[in-house]
């Protein structure tokens, strides 16, 4: 039983409770910013694209993604793409459509309304990825805001029942599924909208289930101690590797097309 008024409990739970809230308000707005942003080009691109001629340089992922090459302004600039989407040999010469005043962003077409339904795909997710992942955020923020509000008041903490415990246990399961597949679907769309491999968020998706699995099935056969014993290990390790994962993934999305 932890008891009441614990100093080194309070300290804890005070020092990640700003961490936590800010979390949940400033990654949705990152996420829905970033996709919001990539609409508006894609907007842009539907209004005022210009038509060039690029040719094929490469195929890759066993002829699922077809690389490309094309020049603006004598600069030479690259993309690759579904093959459904440029389904032309190497070397083959074909049209397609890019941004003005960014001409790294292409589309492997001309034709305005694809640019503008893609945008519209794109806006009408933002909200609902943005609201998911804060909901998921703030979610935590406010249990551990109860608790640390409990720690104050010298409310002593007991380890729950089993049955008790393995309930939570549940509901904290659908919670995180939730969100990984939040997480997993964004990406997934990300890379067929670029023609990249989903093998890394299958990879990435494996890893998240893995450490999860790690966790919960030793703490609904066994109960809290073993749960706390195990996410202790694991967290020491996955923490850092997916705060990595996650801020390169940012500045990929910041700085792709």
């Amino acid at each position: 039983m932890t008891t009441p008024g614990d100093p080194a409990r309070i300290a804890r739970l005070t020092r990640w409770r700003p961490f936590l809230a800010a979390a949940a308000v400033l990654l949705p707005l990152a996420l829905f910013s970033l996709i919001t942003r990539q609409s508006r080009r894609l907007e842009a691109l539907a209004d005022h694209g210009r038509a060039t001629e690029a040719y094929v340089t490469g195929v890759s992922g066993g002829g699922r993604f077809t690389h490309y090459a094309y020049r603006v302004h004598g600069i030479e600039h690259d993309w690759n793409v579904a093959r459904a989407d440029a389904p032309y040999a190497l070397g083959e010469r074909f049209t397609v459509s890019y941004l003005p005043e960014d001409p790294a962003l292409t589309r492997p077409w001309v034709d305005p309304p694809r640019a503008t339904a893609e945008a519209a795909a794109g806006r009408s997710v933002s909200w609902k990825a943005a609201l998911g992942l804060a909901t998921l955020l703030g979610t935590f923020a406010a249990a551990l805001h109860v608790d640390l509000r409990r720690a104050r008041a010298g409310i002593a903490v007991g380890p729950p029942s089993l049955r008790t415990y393995r309930r939570r246990l549940i509901v904290t399961s659908v919670v995180v599924a939730i969100g990984v597949a939040l997480v997993s679907g964004l990406h997934a769309r990300n890379a067929l909208a670029k023609g990249e491999s989903l093998a890394p968020v299958f990879i990435a998706l494996a890893i998240a289930v893995g450490i999860v699995a790690a966790v919960f099935i030793p703490a609904a056969r066994h109960g809290p101690a073993a749960a706390q014993l195990r996410s202790t290990r694991i967290l020491r390790w996955a923490v850092p590797l997916a705060i990595g994962v996650a801020l390169v993934r940012l500045v990929m999305l910041l700085v792709s097309h």
